[in-house]
């Protein structure tokens, strides 16, 4: 079965006509979104709603990110760091989208738990991670230094978790650069989450050559795909283009695996690909 995975999408208009595009290139393909829909942009209402619609449909699945998961930490009244992390103008924009006149120079948070409850309940139904024959789809990733990080990563982690995932935190202590951690499951992974300019280190043993940082040129840190595999593993995909940074010619990445093989076969990368 062909999918098309995207990430990290951030409120950006613009990659959702690319996901329509390349969803006319694979029609009746399944889209499995892994997270993220707000904050950085400030049409994350949009976005979600577009999304919701083909939810509905039976044209896609969406998997809870980190950032949508502060959105209902806030509403909920839980302390957390939504509003520097881009949540303020994504509130604001939200409000201004589903609102009436009247209720937008009221209390915002009321605002939006009367208003946009569709969406919200959208965001709080969304699993954390989705699995199919060959392919585990995660917003974050697995907390790698566990014994069975498959059965006891926490939701929390599934949607947080970072350099525990990315690297072998035991071998990197002391190092230069980061040791890459192993992947120990029998199933291709594809995550967002971390950007993936920021994803760079050594292979244990140097097996394969390293992955270098990357070189912030023209202003901008590329994030194309990068593909993490140790020899007789399957293999670890990062697809988060950089949205959250808001460049204006970037639109992330969209991406086309081969779910029986769990290989990506195609991809718009725009930018990050140059």
């Amino acid at each position: 079965m062909t999918m098309i995975v995207v990430s990290d999408i951030h409120g950006h208009l613009e990659t959702m006509d690319r996901v329509r595009a390349m969803q006319a290139k694979y029609p009746h393909t399944l889209t499995v979104y892994l997270g993220d829909y707000i904050d950085g942009y400030p049409y994350g209402g949009r976005v979600l709603t577009q999304i919701r619609e083909q939810v509905q449909a039976s044209q896609a699945i969406a998997i809870r990110g980190n950032h949508d998961q502060m959105l209902l930490d806030y509403l909920a009244d839980k302390d957390n760091p939504w509003f520097i992390n881009g949540g303020k103008a994504t509130l604001h924009q939200m409000v201004q989208d589903y609102a009436p006149a009247k209720a937008r120079k009221s209390n915002l948070q009321q605002a939006a738990l009367t208003y946009m409850s569709p969406l919200i309940q959208f965001i709080a139904e969304m699993p954390t991670a989705v699995e199919f024959d060959k392919l585990l789809l995660i917003h974050a990733g697995l907390d790698l230094s566990l014994e069975d990080p498959l059965k006891e990563t926490t939701p929390f982690n599934r949607m947080w978790v970072r350099e525990p995932y990315i690297y072998n935190m035991d071998e990197t202590k002391n190092r230069e650069h980061p040791i890459f951690a192993h992947n120990p499951i029998a199933k291709t992974i594809v995550t967002g989450h971390t950007p993936t300019a920021l994803i760079y280190g050594d292979y244990e043993n140097n097996v394969k050559p390293s992955l270098p940082p990357t070189s912030f040129s023209d202003g901008y840190p590329k994030c194309p795909v990068k593909v993490i595999q140790y020899p007789e593993e399957s293999p670890r995909y990062f697809i988060d283009g950089g949205n959250h940074m808001t460049y204006k010619e970037n639109y992330g990445n969209i991406c086309v695996f081969d779910e029986t093989k769990g290989v990506m076969i195609d991809s718009d990368q725009g930018i990050n690909a140059n």
